[in-house]
């Protein structure tokens, strides 16, 4: 989804104070279009392509139950937010099964209605680059991993053998390696394909988050919750939960998982009845976990029950033969068809430097290279100059080994590279979030907006 499209709204509510807050809310990010009842909205929905809705479960004409099928028969790719006053568990559950991605109780003030938007548009956002993903190549298990290597093809084997059993895997490799597409390619070919591969971020959600967006809360549950929140978990029944930086999950929430993988239930924060659960689990880490078992940062029992099968993901450096394809696929992805020079291919002399390079930050700094490279060069090929000093020496040394720069200005060049490339992985690792970045980097709140400034980076363009 291009950063300066905006995306299709529909909003219906009966209370015009509702639709008067709704459009300031979206106005600046979307193309409202407002429905004071049930009727009114289905008529748009025939006539439009709405990507979100967000509609009322109480209207005239047409209730809100009602209208969630009729959008879903019409398009199936609209997501929507049901709002209420008069909702209750079973009301939400029937919207969620109905095909609602989020359920908002009433009054709702303005950050709870945003939070419900911004996870909702960065549904759309990922699931429309995946859709531009898959229109680069022919769909099927393996569309995302690029690669004809030795050791990728070990793991398209290690893929298709353990795929359609039920057990847990675990995926190990550095950042950046492509850790999640291998889950994608495991829930793709297995028997659970039809449901949804449920992801989570272990390292980028702060600790009461990440225990409330697992295990889902009832009302009232703790601090700010408004409403009941059914939970990951009960996203991923009958799906698969995708559990990534598995590794910096904290202990307390560790226990609550490994119950879960032991009874197959679990209870919502605040709840006072068990949930059956039929998901499998999916864990990915950068960490060595046998070292933090030993160490005591990890629970050994979890660890035996998500480690059944390993699969390790090569880093880029150990996969050289597959940086040409890799190279070319994402110049195909960024290319924009309406710029009138098109940038078709790389020189031979770039080529063999993006080869030569080891490629610390893996698969992820290539693509970040790449798109860097489309943007700078003014010829329809990628050519040397167009690609960062850390690239050029061939080494990501900054030139401190070729002996042709003073040692101070070395230093610096170094340090200044070097702080720029740890921001722009944090920022990319925690998706914008302060207090995420602040609890795991270790920097201060102050000194953090002094290097951002500094390097010209932006928290919110990583959200």
């Amino acid at each position: 989804m291009a950063e300066n499209k905006k995306i299709s709204v529909l909003i219906a509510d009966d209370d015009e104070n509702y639709l008067h807050l709704l459009r300031d809310i979206l106005g600046g990010i979307a193309e409202v279009t407002a429905a004071n009842n049930g009727a009114e909205a289905l008529l748009s929905v025939e006539k439009n392509d709405f990507e979100l809705a967000l509609i009322d479960l109480m209207m005239p004409k047409l209730g809100g139950l009602e209208l969630l099928s009729r959008i879903k028969t019409i398009n199936p790719e609209t997501v929507v937010i049901m709002m209420s006053g008069f909702g209750t568990v079973e009301t939400s559950v029937k919207a969620m099964k109905a095909g609602a991605y989020d359920f908002i109780q009433k009054p709702f003030n303005v950050s709870q209605l945003r939070l419900s938007v911004d996870r909702a548009l960065n549904f759309i956002k990922v699931k429309n680059e995946n859709q531009r993903l898959r229109q680069l190549k022919p769909d099927g298990p393996f569309v995302d991993i690029i690669g004809n290597s030795t050791k990728i093809k070990k793991v398209f084997e290690m893929i298709k053998k353990i795929a359609k059993s039920e057990i847990n895997v675990l995926i190990q490799g550095e950042s950046g390696t492509g850790k999640e597409l291998v889950a994608q390619a495991i829930h793709k070919s297995s028997h659970r394909k039809m449901e949804d591969l449920v992801p989570i971020n272990c390292s980028a959600i702060p600790e009461p988050l990440l225990e409330s967006s697992l295990f889902g809360h009832r009302k009232g549950a703790f601090s700010g919750a408004y409403q009941d929140y059914p939970g990951l978990l009960y996203y991923a029944n009958g799906g698969t939960l995708f559990l990534d930086e598995i590794g910096d999950m904290p202990l307390a929430i560790q226990a609550k998982l490994l119950r879960v993988l032991q009874t197959h239930q679990y209870r919502p924060l605040g709840g006072d009845k068990e949930i059956e659960v039929n998901m499998r689990v999916i864990a990915a880490t950068n960490h060595d976990l046998e070292a933090d078992v030993a160490t005591h940062k990890f629970r050994e029992d979890l660890f035996y029950r998500l480690n059944v099968v390993k699969i390790t993901v090569p880093p880029l450096r150990e996969r050289e033969s597959d940086i040409p394809q890799l190279a070319r696929y994402f110049l195909k992805f960024f290319a924009d068809p309406l710029q009138e020079r098109q940038v078709v291919d790389f020189t031979t002399e770039c080529m063999s430097t993006l080869k030569a390079y080891k490629w610390p930050g893996n698969v992820r700094e290539l693509q970040n290279v790449i798109e860097r490279a489309i943007n700078l060069t003014e010829s329809d090929r990628i050519q040397l100059e167009d690609l960062p000093p850390r690239i050029l020496n061939g080494t990501g040394d900054l030139g401190i080994t070729q002996g042709n720069t003073k040692f101070w200005a070395a230093k610096e060049k170094f340090v200044n590279e070097f702080e720029k490339k740890y921001l722009e992985n944090a920022l990319e690792k925690y998706s914008g979030n302060l207090a995420a970045i602040l609890q795991n980097t270790g920097i201060s709140r102050r000194q953090l907006f002094r290097m951002l400034k500094k390097n010209n980076l932006s928290l919110r363009d990583f959200r």
